[in-house]
């Protein structure tokens, strides 16, 4: 278990180290063109699969105005062979703003 991070970005840069320009200033920044996100956990009704840097955005920016993140922790890296590709798995706590409910 690794103590609560603070933010996303802060994450990332603990997370994948030396594979990221630990000085980007937000996560964005950090990813390619093509990167992919996946939600295996994601609720019915939300996106289990972001494609792309500009998809990826417009999915934080929409997550960001229904969801304040509140802690980030239990993070385990899986480095693949190819150096473009590593697999973090991060468990996250957040409060959905409109009801003041923790997810």
């Amino acid at each position: 278990m690794t103590d609560p991070f603070q933010s996303f970005s802060a994450m990332l840069r603990y997370a994948l180290a030396d594979r990221v320009d630990q000085n980007a200033p937000t996560y964005i920044d950090m990813v390619a063109d093509d990167v992919v996100m996946e939600f295996p956990y994601a609720l019915p009704d939300m996106v289990k699969r972001v494609d792309g840097k500009e998809a990826l955005r417009a999915y934080l920016k929409n997550v960001g105005d229904m969801i304040t993140i509140d802690a980030l922790d239990n993070v385990a890296v899986l480095r693949t062979e190819d150096p473009d590709v590593t697999i973090v798995e991060f468990e996250g706590v957040g409060t959905v703003k409109a009801t003041s409910k923790t997810l």
